[in-house]
């Protein structure tokens, strides 16, 4: 049997010392500790909270016992904060006895898992060490590096085929059947280069639609940003996957609920001190009802509540009020610390955010510049109206929202309205105390009156020459209104549109 090296700590990730094998020794010293799932976090383990997510749990679990599917990967998708993490980790710890071959949690904020330089040789660490794994085609994998020591250094495709594809050929197929060969891989859209996603689905297609195909079920975590979405809508993904979206279907309000329950009854008790006996059924059903609806099916939310409230120098009772009024307690910074930490990853991760700072304030704040309902309809944010009003060449606002999948819903129409996923990525966005250079402050009507003015002159001089080049030469905002011409520019545009 092979056991794993111990561990021991350096600046990026962990060095496992090998004494007797020194192919196992140089693959060991190329791994991402910290994204085992049993990595050790200065943290405990994140898993979800007993009597929750027990649908998709089930799912899952039926999904990598089935052996007369054809799908060879699960994708197991959902917006930001949605909990994918704790699942992937609940997941792995369940299947770690019997089922899991590996994984690999990847972060952003990680140099040594925020790409794919130490993927496939922690992936080939573990399938080494496994006590099922090891001893069968763990010296065909030690062997490789004996005898070429730079593959570990070698381009990722290259990697794969030699130390993770090659050996497990050596072995029958009928000999998987009873082997762990579940790979758990959460967080691609964490892998900070967009073409190595594209690399990593890829490989993954090719490798399980090979003769003979790789013998893992992957079960991959993401957020559903579009070059992953669009790699499971083409071959051969597409022909070999199945996917989970994380929403309603898993009863995710009914699931927040049971967390915030059992959270409110750990507060009640570790407070007991600072709240009388009379508050046994504190905070009751109406509080919790409007936490879960704020939480809008995201346990982020929900947890970074839940650990705001229960802060022992604080008292429970006035930090619920301070949520439910949002109002920040004194001496807090913010209500929801990590929450914004985490919103603030998405936004850093646009080019051009001044760009993106002025549509994210036409989606918001679009309803203060109407003075109609007639007018509001008119404003309503989709591609195409925020591509006119802000004079934007076709295909920019796609390109300029094309990181904030996760926080926005944005159609593959450009007529569909482009919404906020959760209501708390508002609040963040209009609080300069929580989002800082992120803030998008509230609606200019000076500047946005003439910006309408001049859409709307572009677009009458489609029709009517005489305000051809106008609108590159006036500012308009205290002189004319444009109501009719609106409507009657409204009227020829829906004419357009639907001829």
């Amino acid at each position: 049997m092979v056991c794993r090296p111990a561990l021991l700590s350096n600046k990026e990730s962990c060095l496992l010392v090998v004494a007797d094998d020194q192919g196992l020794h140089i693959l060991a010293q190329n791994v991402a500790t910290r994204a085992l799932h049993d990595a050790e976090q200065g943290q405990p383990t994140v898993l979800c909270h007993p009597g929750t997510r027990v649908r998709i749990l089930e799912l899952m679990s039926s999904w990598t016992a089935d052996r007369t599917r054809t799908e060879k990967l699960c994708w197991l998708n959902g917006p930001v904060g949605v909990g994918k993490t704790t699942i992937a980790q609940t997941l792995a710890e369940k299947f770690q006895e019997d089922r899991l071959a590996g994984t690999f949690f990847f972060s952003r904020n990680d140099p040594s898992r925020n790409g794919l330089r130490l993927f496939v040789t922690t992936l080939a660490y573990q399938i080494v060490t496994s006590p099922s794994l090891g001893p069968l085609i763990g010296r065909f994998i030690t062997d490789i590096i004996n005898k070429k020591p730079t593959i570990v250094q070698s381009a990722f495709e290259r990697q794969f085929e030699a130390l993770i594809q090659g050996p497990c050929k050596m072995l029958d197929p009928h000999q998987w059947r009873d082997l762990p060969n579940v790979l758990m891989i959460d967080g691609i859209d964490e892998c900070i280069d967009l073409p190595s996603q594209e690399r990593l689905l890829s490989i993954f297609g090719t490798a399980s639609t090979a003769n003979p195909p790789l013998p893992f079920d992957i079960v991959l975590c993401s957020r559903a940003e579009p070059i992953i979405a669009d790699a499971f809508k083409r071959l051969p993904l597409s022909s070999i996957s199945t996917k989970l979206s994380i929403g309603s279907s898993f009863h995710s309000d009914l699931d927040i609920a049971v967390f915030f329950r059992a959270r409110f009854e750990e507060i009640r008790a570790r407070h007991h001190r600072t709240m009388p006996p009379q508050l046994k059924e504190w905070p009751g059903d109406a509080v919790i009802r409007e936490l879960v609806r704020r939480s809008c099916g995201q346990f982020v939310y929900a947890k970074t509540v839940a650990t705001f409230i229960d802060n022992l120098q604080s008292v429970p009772i006035v930090r619920l009020n301070a949520v439910l009024e949002s109002r920040i307690p004194k001496g807090a910074t913010s209500l929801y610390p990590e929450l914004d930490l985490l919103y603030r990853q998405v936004l850093e991760s646009c080019e051009d955010f001044q760009a993106v700072s002025r549509i994210l304030c036409w989606i918001i704040h679009y309803k203060d510049i109407a003075e109609s309902e007639a007018e509001e309809s008119l404003f309503i944010p989709t591609c195409w109206v925020i591509q006119q009003i802000l004079g934007l060449e076709p295909g920019l606002v796609r390109a300029h929202l094309f990181s904030l999948h996760s926080v926005l819903h944005i159609p593959d129409s450009d007529h569909g309205i482009i919404r906020v996923l959760h209501t708390s990525f508002t609040e963040f966005l209009c609080n300069p105390a929580r989002s800082h250079n992120f803030c998008v402050k509230d609606i200019n009507k000076t500047l946005f009156h003439d910006l309408i003015a001049q859409c709307l002159l572009r677009r009458i001089a489609l029709f009517n020459p005489q305000y051809r080049d106008v609108a590159e030469r006036i500012q308009l905002s205290d002189r004319i209104t444009f109501r009719f011409d609106i409507t009657w520019l409204s009227y020829k545009d829906q004419q357009l549109y639907t001829n």
